[in-house]
């Protein structure tokens, strides 16, 4: 069986005082300029005759002014948008990663090569194996995982600039921190300014999740180009998760090779697109477990089934597989809780489990299967048997 190694991993060091900006390194040996964006000096010569031209002309360009969501009065939450377009015509890598300062556990690290509209992407599965992503251009991620019995396949509908500018923490960490004025760091083109925040000048979510709230900022940096292009965010905070628990982290965030990366589609897009898992599900008639029926493909075990209550998933029913789900299985979620947002559920192989009388789903539900952080397919909606 195949294996991947372990990618590298984000040193956590000391926790106090400002962070170092380190330089910029790529994930591999490849070299190239890391100026898109830069104008080229044109020359015009036109022959009128054998021997008569057109003296040589050139263009300079002007002082650079900041990009939109940048200016003297710090950083704009719309800078985000700015660099989702900037980056759309460039080909570049990137990588984040993310570690619980308290334990020293990473808790993320991924690494993508992005160009000509498709994206690549390496991680290690967190209680799984590696995974290899693909993004096409219309936006879906085909994925691959290497899990005991093989190779598990999966569609998430995620677009790929949220998935590699990672979106749940980035946002948050523009709109946060208390961020200063641009200070520039080089003297080519495109111009790079670097901007520093030591607190927290807005109320907003805690990075990397959708409840919780960013607490404090210990330090944090970020570097902007001067076409939207967000070069590097390195950033210590404490933020609290859904339970209230306040937690340390450090984040790093880079783009490098700008300019000097090619792509092409893996051969394995080909087989996920074919055996990613596709299934149906609807109520019980006594709406007591909803019904799950794998058509086709697999789903690894120790993944997990999720029911959201619809429209705005108030509220989850979450079940785990404890053993592979193949074509033909039939499943019976039925919910073990039903006393908040979050919900324990149970799973029945092939017949309701006898657990009682479970609650009763009397709502429209969304059920998605999901691997870790990544979905198996986008879903199927249920509604009430009528």
């Amino acid at each position: 069986m195949r294996r991947r190694a372990l990618l590298g991993a984000l040193a956590v060091g000391g926790t106090a005082g400002c962070l170092r900006l380190e330089g910029g390194s790529g994930t591999t040996n490849a070299t190239g300029t890391d100026g898109a964006g830069m104008g080229t000096v044109e020359t015009a010569t036109a022959t009128a005759t054998a021997t008569e031209t057109e003296p040589e002309t050139t263009t300079e360009r002007g002082d650079p002014t900041y990009p939109f969501g940048l200016s003297d009065d710090g950083v704009e939450s719309y800078l985000y948008s700015t660099c989702d377009s900037a980056v759309a015509e460039l080909s570049y890598r990137a990588q984040y990663t993310k570690v619980d300062v308290e334990s020293g556990s990473q808790k993320w690290h991924r690494e993508y090569e992005a160009a000509d509209g498709i994206a690549l992407g390496h991680w290690n599965r967190k209680g799984g194996g590696p995974v290899d992503a693909f993004h096409t251009i219309g936006g879906d991620m085909l994925w691959r995982e290497e899990v005991a019995d093989g190779d598990t396949y999966g569609l998430s509908t995620r677009p790929s600039f949220e998935e590699i500018f990672w979106a749940e923490e980035i946002q948050p960490l523009l709109k946060g921190p208390a961020w200063g004025s641009p200070e520039r760091v080089n003297d080519d083109r495109p111009a790079v300014w670097e901007v520093r925040a030591d607190s927290v000048g807005e109320t907003v979510r805690s990075p990397g999740h959708s409840e919780g709230e960013l607490k404090s900022i210990e330090g944090a940096r970020m570097r902007v180009d001067e076409n939207g292009v967000i070069r590097r965010i390195e950033a210590v905070y404490d933020s609290s998760n859904f339970e209230g628990e306040v937690r340390r982290h450090r984040f790093r965030f880079e783009v490098s090779d700008v300019g000097a990366v090619s792509l092409s589609a893996p051969s394995w897009v080909e087989t996920a697109r074919e055996e990613r898992p596709d299934f149906s599900a609807q109520l019980t008639d006594d709406r007591k477990y909803v019904r799950l029926t794998m058509e086709s493909g697999s789903i690894a075990s120790d993944s997990r089934i999720s029911v959201f209550q619809q429209p705005d998933a108030a509220r989850k029913y979450v079940a785990r597989t404890d053993r592979e789900v193949s074509a033909g299985d039939e499943l019976y979620i039925h919910a073990k809780t039903d006393s908040g947002k979050f919900n324990e559920a149970g799973i029945g192989y092939g017949t309701r489990s006898s657990v009682g009388t479970p609650p009763t789903l009397d709502e429209r539900y969304h059920v998605v299967a999901f691997r870790r952080d990544t979905k198996y397919e986008p879903g199927v909606d249920v509604a009430p048997p009528s």
